[in-house]
């Protein structure tokens, strides 16, 4: 038999923990303001993670890189460095649950990111933003599209993807 004392303490253990975890109750979301700030926050992490990711990576893979052109260099790091780490702040910015009315908005934009990696995947053109020799921006540039989106969302940090 149960000690009557503890059982109510037990469920209010049970019921806090379950809380605290995000199970049972109604799922709260952040304010569109705490989303940007919070996804803005992943996004500035991963660009200043990225910087010293992308020197380490010249200091260990430097006769990859060696003798090939600065579009075909800037390519193979980004394959390397940035495309993964696009994909990690994805799931990162996934995990902060969208605010409440705005799921399709964000969807729309984390599932254009996912496209436009997958697209500068198999398609390294389609990272450059901006043309050869200054003739004008890239039609084919993978991230124009989120790009605007995260623009238009709000986003300050995110609104760059590559």
């Amino acid at each position: 038999m149960t000690n009557p004392v503890t059982r109510p303490v037990s469920f209010f253990l049970l019921t806090a923990a379950l809380a605290a975890s995000g199970c049972g109750g109604s799922n709260s979301s952040l304010s569109k303001e705490e989303f940007i700030k919070r996804a803005d926050t992943i996004c500035e992490k991963a660009d200043n993670t990225e910087v010293g990711e992308v020197g380490a990576y010249l200091r260990v893979h430097s006769n990859l890189v060696k003798g090939l052109s600065q579009t075909s260099a800037h390519e193979k790091i980004f394959r390397a460095i940035a495309l993964p780490s696009i994909l990690k702040e994805v799931d990162e910015i996934k995990a902060l649950n969208a605010p409440s009315g705005e799921e399709a908005t964000i969807e729309k934009f984390l599932s254009g990111v996912r496209k436009a990696v997958r697209e500068a995947e198999r398609d390294p053109t389609k990272l450059e933003e901006d043309l050869p020799n200054g003739e004008g921006k890239n039609p084919a540039y993978a991230f124009w599209e989120v790009n605007k989106l995260a623009n238009e969302y709000g986003f300050k940090q995110c609104n760059e993807i590559v």
